[in-house]
């Protein structure tokens, strides 16, 4: 039987208006938020089957859409799409002088804040001290800010070994978009069980990104929470598989992949690039 090839790798970028409820108008980093932008990526195979995925998008979409479209996308045609670790790996090897980490991000000293904060009986101090690679002071912020401790959004495996080897986290919080997909982050995953520390995906999204992150959750030992941007939208591409039921618990889709496809009409009815 002759190997399935990739022949195509498409982005898409859908902007999803927000519902939004009374005068207060949602903001982000001081600026007003009516929308939500996600990035689709489909995969096309030439046995007609094709795939759908999710790359880190909100603010930065462009970025990621470039890198998708000029080198990233065309280093996948022609390869086979049931080898994906392998591909994974090579991708990660070729892209490696030009970093494969994400942008450096804000942070704040912690230990005092935490203190402050322990009256509150807060279940966890997300990200508190830079910069993120600090697994040392991140561990004292453990040990002496009287509250557990989550972050890793933003890394990789290897950042992962040097964090859960720290003990520096309560709750490792993988991005199933920024690290390298499914196969990532199992691998996390399995580090994480491995050390004791629970995994809480960071999940900010509303497309294939979050219905990959349910399934890594539902796959746990002991499954998990799941990360739910607090928006809502008049209309979607994957209608009611991204929003939970009065209970606060959330369907793990059971069709094919990832369990449903975005609805291609309302794709091109959202659709900016």
């Amino acid at each position: 039987m002759p190997h399935v090839k990739i022949t195509k790798v498409e982005t898409i970028v859908v902007n999803m208006p927000m519902i939004i409820e009374g005068a207060v108008m949602p903001k982000q980093g001081g600026r007003p938020r009516t929308s939500m932008d996600t990035l689709l990526v489909r995969v096309d195979t030439d046995d007609g089957v094709t795939g759908w995925g999710e790359g880190f998008g909100h603010r930065i979409f462009n970025a990621t859409k470039a890198a998708l479209d000029s080198f990233i996308g065309p280093m996948c045609v022609g390869r086979d799409p049931t080898a994906i670790s392998a591909l994974v790996d090579e991708l990660q090897r070729n892209l490696a002088g030009v970093g494969r980490n994400g942008p450096a991000m804000y942070a704040l000293s912690a230990i005092d804040m935490a203190r402050q904060l322990v009256p509150f009986n807060l279940k966890w101090l997300e990200e508190p001290v830079w910069p993120p690679e600090d697994y040392a002071g991140l561990a004292r912020v453990q040990a002496q800010g009287g509250i557990p401790t989550a972050a890793g959004e933003n890394a990789m495996l290897p950042e992962f070994k040097g964090l859960l080897e720290a003990g520096a986290v309560t709750y490792a919080q993988p991005s199933v978009t920024k690290m390298g997909g499914v196969t990532q982050m199992r691998k996390v995953v399995a580090l994480a069980d491995a050390h004791g520390v629970a995994v809480v995906p960071h999940s900010a999204y509303f497309g294939p990104g979050l219905l990959a992150s349910i399934h890594c959750i539902a796959a746990m030992p002991r499954g998990g929470l799941v990360e739910r941007y607090d928006a809502d939208f008049a209309v979607n591409p994957l209608h009611d598989a991204i929003h939970p039921d009065g209970k606060g618990c959330i369907a793990v889709p059971q069709g094919p992949g990832l369990g449903i496809d975005p609805d291609l009409k309302v794709v091109e009815g959202l659709r900016v690039f």
